[in-house]
């Protein structure tokens, strides 16, 4: 259902998503999705999960700045990969498991390389925003 609903989103837009459009996609009715999903933010949150899941292993090789230069290529191809997923984030908070380990992965190699908490978690939320906007405001 995630992954059908993210191929809307991919396609028709946020605009275009709805829990009746996804219904008529898997040819069930409207109801029927309900029982997986309370609502249309239950249903954006498995969505963006689907999205995480179809982004590529984080590898961990390398030197620390190999290591973050490759998170943020794979945060950049799966925002260009799902463009809509840019206009979602800020329409509601990402606190999905998956996007959390992200993030905690960026920290963690910061943290092997010497950066103090603070320091890490400042300088991953920098690149993360870059690359963010970077690949939220490309030509598509």
């Amino acid at each position: 259902m995630a992954k059908t609903a993210l191929a809307i989103l991919d396609t028709e837009g946020l605009d275009g998503l709805s829990m009746r459009r996804v219904a008529e996609a898997l040819d069930v009715g409207t109801m029927t999705l309900y029982s997986y999903f309370r609502g249309k933010d239950e249903l954006l949150d498995a969505v963006i999960d689907a999205a995480v899941d179809d982004a590529e292993s984080f590898s961990a090789n390398g030197s620390w700045r190999d290591q973050l230069r490759e998170l943020m290529q794979i945060s950049r191809r799966t925002l260009t990969q799902h463009p809509e997923l840019f206009q979602l984030c800020f329409r509601q908070p990402v606190l999905r498991p998956e996007a959390l380990r992200f993030g905690e992965a960026g920290v963690g190699v910061l943290r092997r390389a010497g950066f103090s908490n603070a320091d890490a978690a400042q300088a991953f939320r920098l690149l993360f925003a870059y690359s963010f906007g970077f690949a939220g405001l490309s030509a598509k």
